[in-house]
């Protein structure tokens, strides 16, 4: 998942419960690769060669840590981190044509958001607004 602003990806360095999701630079490492399930299709498991792409509007879903691993992009306060899955709402996106961000289900109120007006490294989820710089 690139920012639109500055071409940086999202990425973590390892996939430790809590992990702090950042922006950085390209490297084709498997902290950058995550998936998105809807949460009305979420599989047990997913396997690889499932064929998961794209947004549907309005509908929940969740993106998790590509590489064998169970982790799943969540939030402790404002800062997004990886967690095991858990079946809260915190662990589930939507994508918001109106605003053209991806919103958070348990709080719709809120939206991706790169720290420092896009040009920071932290991601995290802030309140909806025309910069959200992701």
């Amino acid at each position: 998942m690139v920012c639109t602003k500055t071409g940086k990806v999202l990425t973590i360095a390892d996939d430790d419960v809590g992990q702090e999701i950042l922006m950085g630079d390209k490297k084709g490492e498997d902290g950058e690769k995550f998936k998105i399930f809807y949460a009305d299709d979420m599989p047990p498991e997913p396997k690889k060669g499932d064929k998961r792409w794209g947004f549907t509007i309005g509908e929940p879903f969740y993106v998790k840590l590509v590489g064998g691993t169970n982790r799943y992009l969540d939030y402790l306060g404002n800062n997004m981190v990886v967690k095991t899955r858990n079946g809260y709402k915190s662990q589930q996106w939507v994508f918001d044509y109106e605003t053209r961000t991806i919103k958070s289900y348990k709080d719709s109120s809120k939206s991706w958001h790169v720290e420092g007006e896009g040009k920071g490294e932290n991601m995290e989820i802030a309140t909806t607004n025309k910069y959200q710089w992701f």
